[in-house]
């Protein structure tokens, strides 16, 4: 689902979309379909991308989401487990660079990952996956 979603909220941000009579901006779409339900933190990042990299207009859902998440308090073990749902979610095992993914290596490790001092990830660039 989010292999559609995903590119189409990416070209087409705030467009209103229809589905089974629900309206809605694609990127609120993409959210719904790239996100797990029980994950709010995924749903503020994505929608965080593209409130200010694809110019989405729609910020009452980036806030609306980001709000829950405010309380959270980062450990390494809310990031692993984040970063294995990316991973699963997103077809990692068909990425074209997956180097340290799924392994015992530290998160740190895996390509595309950016990690502060204290191992919390900083940068995710997953580019060309």
């Amino acid at each position: 689902k989010c292999d559609f979603w995903e590119p189409l909220c990416n070209a087409y941000a705030n467009t209103k979309i229809y589905v089974r009579s629900e309206g809605g901006r694609a990127c609120a779409f993409a959210s719904l379909k790239c996100c797990p339900h029980d994950n709010p933190h995924c749903r503020c990042d994505f929608l965080t991308h593209a409130v200010d990299y694809l110019d989405y207009e729609d910020k009452y859902h980036a806030d609306k989401f980001c709000a829950p998440t405010s309380n959270i308090v980062p450990t390494i073990d809310i990031e692993v487990e984040s970063l294995s749902r990316i991973h699963n979610e997103m077809g990692g095992d068909h990425w074209s660079n997956n180097i340290g993914w799924m392994t015992n290596a530290s998160h740190c490790e895996w390509y595309g990952l950016l990690c502060d001092d204290d191992n919390h990830v900083i940068e995710i660039n997953l580019k060309s996956n």
